[in-house]
């Protein structure tokens, strides 16, 4: 477990670097979760404006990280993958002004995250990290056009709380043929026998949402 922990410390770091050095971005993917709902994450995804990259490069290389080109995200779009290898990888991911999602052709600007964004804490095992993430709605939003697995689970966890009218604000965008394609998996998958193995080992918990899946399931089928 301390490889996991030396991890995230380092991911934390990194991010504080950044805030030192007065850099700005948005905190999304599972970092950006972990702010509302804490889960470990493999790696950090950064939404970062195109005239501050060389800054952000800069540290990530002074810090021992190299650019990995054989990265392949589940993004689109213009980005850059950086590793750092130690007993475990730790990765950091810039997606440059923009989050595009290859699974159903939407994208989000930087200046759509900063306007819905909020300064929170995210807590880790050791460490902590006040940084601007998502709204809860918008993280939301971009995670049922992934659609995959680890975006069915998060949503679960978030959407308790969430504005559902503000999730469908965010969520028009893209190819809404792809998106109702990719909302059907999402339902499938909450709806399988081996998601709540998944759900409770991933976010710790005793028991499975079944408000929280069961509110998911109603506003998709809203949605197709």
């Amino acid at each position: 477990m301390s490889g996991f922990v030396d991890r995230e410390n380092e991911i934390f770091e990194v991010l504080q670097q950044f805030k030192a050095e007065g850099l700005e971005f948005v905190v999304v993917g599972g970092y950006g979760v972990s702010a509302y709902q804490h889960r470990f994450s493999v790696d950090a995804d950064l939404v970062v404006q195109s005239d501050d990259l060389e800054e952000f490069t800069q540290v990530l290389e002074e810090r021992g990280f190299e650019k990995d080109t054989d990265r392949d995200l589940m993004y689109s779009g213009r980005y850059l993958a950086y590793v750092k290898d130690e007993a475990l990888p730790v990765t950091i991911d810039l997606l440059v002004d923009e989050l595009q999602c290859r699974q159903t052709d939407a994208s989000w600007s930087y200046q759509y995250f900063e306007d819905h964004s909020v300064e929170k804490t995210v807590e880790g095992s050791e460490e902590s990290v006040r940084v601007q993430v998502p709204t809860e709605e918008l993280l939301i939003a971009v995670k049922l056009h992934s659609g995959r697995l680890t975006d069915a689970r998060d949503v679960v966890a978030l959407i308790e709380d969430a504005d559902l009218e503000k999730v469908e604000n965010h969520i028009h965008r893209g190819n809404q043929e792809k998106l109702r394609r990719v909302l059907e998996i999402v339902q499938q998958t909450v709806s399988d026998s081996d998601f709540e193995d998944s759900f409770k080992g991933v976010f710790s918990q005793d028991t499975l949402p079944e408000q929280q899946i069961h509110r998911l399931q109603e506003f998709i089928q809203e949605m197709t």
